[in-house]
């Protein structure tokens, strides 16, 4: 820790000029273009692209994987519902080898977590298609060149309807775009990425979509992909912890013979497998919906957004679980930095069970939507079987004090019901 050269602020060039830059290690840089060059964003399918992104978690380099979630965000929104200014100026970039995975993503404030429609970041629109933004981020993840940043225009509404989102490079025409990077955050995992606090002081910045669909347009095209990139990311742990885990047991001897023909052992790379192959189960069926995904109606949207908190939730308690598993069947091994990967994804994964929506919130959300489609009948289609007799009656769900204290029980039983059907 003490010879540690991470990511870091450089605040000035040689001549004094400021640049608020964030300086990454060369091989962190030389990795993201290898990622980009060998067609990270050139797929057919969300499966295809998916795919990469399990295979590439393997790694547990969130420095690779939270920068490719928030570049892949700003490019889907940009294609969406962005300018053909954004279009043709800015897409390219997010997409090159010169700026790799170089998309960030602002929407948190100090006094703001998961209550988006608290934000009092604003915007102030001055012409010719451009927007003023003042305030402060207080978590800028994978902070690079490239923001998506959520504010609030003058005089809009109070609440989530008020928010807006705007595309926000870091310089323009070579000059720092009115910001400050205040300082990075020293977290308990994710140490190659940096994660920022930022100041926002008149920075130059471009509504993507309109602004009155901010917030549709953020959780849509934004935080739904990272939430599925971060359950994909989350499987990748999984699947690395179980192959770390089965190797160092095949290899290791104790009392005359090797660890793996002990029956407890057995039982841990049995316990962290099954919880891979379930998590991962109900990643590649969530995947698979997208992809067969053509239609619009509401309530295929609401089904959607089920499956991908739902898949956030459960795969980022999972990953959590597995690598906690393989250490301790390790035994003091698998405490020890420079023996495996472990102790660095046991790290990380507590970190990305906080990302992109709190356990709590997610579960609130699932319960709350179930609300406003026919989700009972979804279900039943789903699992193809009558669900009576597996949850609790669905009319506890307009019971605001049922669902405050039972959200989480209900949805863990709505997840083992997907996972082993």
């Amino acid at each position: 820790a003490l010879n540690y050269t991470g990511p870091r602020i450089e605040s000035y060039d040689s001549l004094g000029n400021p640049i608020d830059t964030i300086w990454i290690p060369p091989p962190t840089r030389t990795l993201r273009r290898e990622v980009v060059e060998a067609g990270i964003f050139d797929n057919h399918s969300q499966l295809e692209f998916i795919s990469k992104v399990y295979l590439l978690s393997h790694l547990g380099e969130s420095s690779l994987t939270c920068p490719l979630a928030c570049t892949e965000g700003l490019i889907r929104v940009i294609e969406a519902v962005g300018s053909d200014f954004l279009k043709k100026t800015y897409l390219p970039k997010l997409k090159s080898l010169e700026t790799p995975l170089a998309g960030s993503q602002f929407i948190t404030e100090q006094d703001m977590g998961s209550d988006v429609g608290a934000m009092t970041t604003t915007a102030t629109l001055i012409g010719d298609g451009k927007w003023q933004l003042q305030g402060e981020k207080w978590f800028c993840s994978a902070i690079d060149e490239f923001f998506l940043i959520a504010a609030r225009p003058d005089g809009s509404p109070q609440g989530t309807e008020g928010v807006a989102i705007f595309f926000v490079p870091r310089t323009i025409d070579g000059k720092l775009n009115n910001l400050r990077i205040k300082r990075l955050k020293n977290k308990i995992g994710t140490k190659e990425l940096p994660t920022a606090e930022i100041e926002l002081n008149g920075a130059v910045g471009y509504n993507i979509g309109p602004v009155e669909d901010g917030f549709k347009n953020l959780m849509t095209h934004v935080i739904n992909t990272s939430r599925v990139m971060n359950a994909t990311n989350a499987c990748g742990f999984m699947a690395r912890a179980y192959l770390e885990a089965k190797n160092y047991a095949s290899q290791r001897s104790a009392f005359g013979k090797k660890i793996i023909e002990y029956p407890m052992v057995q039982e841990s790379l049995r316990k962290i497998f099954k919880t891979l192959s379930e998590k991962r189960k109900l990643l590649f069926h969530l995947i698979a919906e997208l992809d067969r995904t053509k239609e619009k109606s509401s309530d295929r949207s609401y089904w959607l957004r089920f499956l991908i908190n739902l898949c956030k939730y459960r795969t980022a308690i999972g990953a959590t679980e597995c690598v906690h598993e393989a250490i301790l069947l390790l035994g003091g091994n698998g405490t020890i930095e420079n023996f495996s990967i472990l102790p660095r994804l046991y790290r990380d994964s507590l970190v990305i069970e906080t990302w992109e929506g709190t356990h709590n919130v997610l579960a609130l959300q699932i319960c709350r939507d179930a609300l406003r489609f026919p989700f009972k009948d979804c279900l039943q289609e789903q699992l193809g079987k009558k669900i009576e007799p597996l949850l609790p009656d669905l009319k506890h769900l307009s019971d605001p004090e049922w669902v405050s204290h039972n959200a989480r029980i209900f949805v863990d039983r709505l997840g083992e019901l997907l996972e082993t059907t």
